[in-house]
């Protein structure tokens, strides 16, 4: 029963902050960028010039909407789902997949924060941006994808199996 509460608590939490970056902070943002899609949005990364017409597009108000609500929202959302992710892989699966599963969800969620430390200083920083900056942005993006990507794969995976191995072990109905 504890683990229902908990897990119930914190997948709400998690889908709560998420739903908030979805549906009101990412699109003002993008919006106040011409449509040009904010760093936490582009999965595979991002080049120098990409980062740079995205900052230089970027209004002051969506600047200040990045700084504010959806840097607070992004503080606690991948500590929040590295917590859901991990609480799952124990609950599925004893072992190394669920050590390897918890390893990629807090790895995925140390990369988001790394991230969101890089990108805040770009986003304050004046004038053009640093090379180096936006390639440990980009790293950083990356590897939070990498590492989500692979958790997510990792849980299907256990999910299917344990639900497989219980299937196999009710009897038979008659």
């Amino acid at each position: 029963m504890r683990f229902t509460m908990l897990f119930t608590a914190l997948f709400s939490v998690t889908a709560f902050l998420y739903a908030a970056m979805v549906f009101w902070t990412l699109p003002s943002i993008a919006d106040g960028a011409g449509g040009l899609v904010p760093f936490d949005q582009r999965l595979t990364g991002y080049t120098y010039e990409e980062a740079h017409a995205f900052l230089t597009a970027l209004t002051p108000g969506a600047r200040q909407i990045y700084l504010g609500p959806q840097h607070l929202l992004d503080m606690v959302f991948p500590g929040a789902l590295a917590l859901t992710l991990c609480l799952i892989f124990n609950r599925i699966s004893d072992g190394a997949g669920a050590l390897v599963g918890m390893g990629l969800a807090i790895g995925s969620a140390t990369a988001d924060y790394f991230e969101n430390m890089v990108i805040t200083r770009l986003l304050v920083t004046e004038g053009a941006p640093s090379h180096v900056m936006v390639m440990q942005a980009n790293q950083w993006t990356v590897l939070k994808t990498l590492c989500s990507a692979g958790a997510l794969i990792l849980l299907f995976w256990l999910a299917l199996c344990h639900f497989r191995e219980h299937r196999r072990m009710r009897p038979a109905r008659v």
